[in-house]
């Protein structure tokens, strides 16, 4: 008589949790990077305001040679400004990317947005308004619980179950600092001439606090998800049947 095989329960292979944390501190230090170049951009448009005021109030107070000067280092500051916001982006996307496929592989939950717009939720018109936050509070929210060996909702879904407070507040000063600027860059100060640039940097100087801050919440909830993803990959594998 030969043995009957056994039957067995299907086997889902696990997802490994990759590392995270090196990619988390280059995140963070461009943000740091960046911060440094917004505080180099806010000198740039104090003196901006000052030299401006000055043109508008007596045009002949104002040597031509310190107003080419301000101008540079105008210009000079939104460079390196928008250089170093364009490298911490790159590196925040290819981050998000890590810590998505992480968080789907600590909880088999599907996210509420595809993977793609981690890359075109930022710029696409209208749903960059919402999508990036909810990709973030997406992986937060799995990578939250996955860490405590949860692997299912229980009946709940992402878009029902309460989301972070740090990530609302993060992506509040967002769209405080990089819209309501634009807005007013375009119905207040469009034209080329001296009270739009005055509006302008007075503008800039306004903004910086809130986009200071963006970069401290960003660079916290980049440590706590990693954080939360490198627990659980230290803790070994899960096993789902």
């Amino acid at each position: 008589m030969h043995p009957q095989p056994v039957a067995t329960m299907p086997y889902a292979p696990v997802r490994p949790i990759r590392p995270v944390r090196g990619l988390a501190i280059t995140v963070i230090t461009l943000l740091g990077v960046n911060a440094l170049a917004d505080l180099f951009a806010l000198v740039a448009a104090f003196e901006r305001v000052s030299v401006v005021s000055a043109l508008m109030e007596d045009p002949s107070s104002v040597e031509m040679a310190k107003a080419e000067a301000s101008d540079s280092l105008y210009a000079l500051g939104a460079l390196v400004q928008m250089a170093t916001y364009l490298i911490t982006a790159i590196v925040f996307m290819i981050w998000l990317f890590r810590a998505r496929s992480n968080a789907e592989a600590m909880m088999d939950v599907p996210h509420r947005r595809h993977a793609a717009w981690i890359i075109f939720g930022w710029s696409m018109p209208i749903v960059s308004f919402w999508f990036p936050r909810q990709i973030v509070d997406d992986i937060w929210t799995t990578s939250w619980l996955g860490s405590r060996g949860i692997t299912t909702l229980s009946g709940l879904t992402l878009s029902t179950i309460r989301r972070p407070r740090l990530v609302l507040a993060w992506w509040l000063l967002w769209i405080a600092g990089m819209y309501v600027p634009n807005l007013i860059y375009r119905f207040l100060a469009p034209g080329d001439d001296l009270q739009s640039y005055l509006t302008a940097a007075r503008t800039e100087i306004i903004f910086t606090g809130p986009v200071l801050a963006c970069a401290v919440l960003a660079g916290m909830i980049v440590w706590k998800i990693t954080d939360f993803q490198e627990r659980r990959r230290q803790a070994g594998p899960l096993s789902h049947w």
